[in-house]
């Protein structure tokens, strides 16, 4: 039981390590900066529609479209 308790910890402290590192790593790799993917400007927390498309195509814009932005209104 010892054992599992510290496997568990071990596996929990590597993979919030691994997120920490890697998500500057993405910036730096899709030459964005951290508010295209998130919508803090620091990065982390939620995700804009493109940090969803990146969460869920295997961590690639590849085939990513900036959805429209609303007309301006008419007066």
């Amino acid at each position: 039981m010892k054992m599992l308790s510290r496997f568990a910890l071990l596996a929990l402290v590597m993979s919030t390590a691994s997120h920490a590192f890697a998500l500057p790593a993405y910036a730096k790799k899709e030459s964005k900066n951290c508010a295209f993917c998130h919508t803090n400007p620091k990065g982390a927390g939620k995700r804009t529609a493109a940090g969803e498309w990146y969460k869920t195509h295997a961590h690639s814009l590849k085939g990513f479209k900036e959805p429209a932005k609303p007309a301006p209104k008419k007066k």
